[in-house]
């Protein structure tokens, strides 16, 4: 009997604007709050922007109004969305991601999913101490061996792809980096590796701001992926 597919995932790219005021009027107060606690514009603007694309992403998956739709967070802090009743976990699950530069949102139906989005706005100009504390050895001897206008752009591969299984996984950074190897060197094929027994499809995202990386447990998963310009 053949193995059905994995179930794939749909990505949607959205480059850092202001958010309008409809896409606030979709918040609510425990977004709204959170907003209105960061101090610098620009945060609260992204911040808006990520929640509201995320519950118009969901909206479209789910068939329900984006404004009614709420979450909860499982006890290692993933956030998921609640069903309509509000009393259990939907079939959607998804993940999001945002960067200086913009957001990144992934959903799937019925499996899990992580994705990270990345610029270099905020990287130090010596990456090699950060690439220690996320890189197995074998990981950061490629860095460090990386022509010096090259290791940035490498890095950011690395770590978009770690970061990316760890949120599907749901751990995080409880999971230490170190223990996962995705390699930084660039590829066009998706790579299947196992991690917690399970086998999971790791794929770097083509996007014009940032350096994007999902992850889907099932080998040979897939995406289909939507960029605003």
């Amino acid at each position: 009997m053949t193995a059905a597919a994995p179930v794939p995932a749909r990505v949607r790219l959205v480059p850092a604007a202001v958010p309008a005021a409809a896409d606030i009027a979709l918040l609510d107060a425990a977004e709204r709050a959170r907003m209105d606690a960061f101090h610098r514009a620009e945060d609260r603007n992204l911040y808006a922007l990520a929640h509201a694309l995320l519950r118009r992403v969901l909206a479209k998956a789910t068939g329900r109004p984006a404004a009614s739709l709420r979450f909860a967070t499982e006890s290692q802090g993933r956030p998921f969305l609640l069903n309509a009743d509000g009393g259990a976990p939907d079939i959607w699950r998804f993940s999001l991601s945002h960067c200086a530069a913009g957001v990144g949102i992934a959903v799937r139906r019925g499996a899990d999913v992580g994705i990270d989005v990345e610029d270099a706005a905020r990287l130090d100009d010596d990456l090699l101490p950060l690439a220690r504390q996320v890189a197995t050895a074998a990981e950061a001897n490629v860095l460090a061996d990386t022509p010096a206008d090259m290791r940035r752009a490498a890095f950011l591969r690395l770590w978009t792809r770690k970061e990316a299984l760890l949120k599907g996984a749901g751990t995080g950074l409880l999971t230490d980096p170190r223990r996962i190897a995705t390699g930084c060197s660039p590829r066009a094929e998706p790579v299947i590796l196992r991690h917690q027994g399970t086998d999971w499809t790791l794929i770097d995202l083509r996007c014009a701001w940032a350096t994007a990386a999902v992850a889907l447990t099932g080998a040979g998963a897939t995406v289909t992926v939507a960029e605003d310009q």
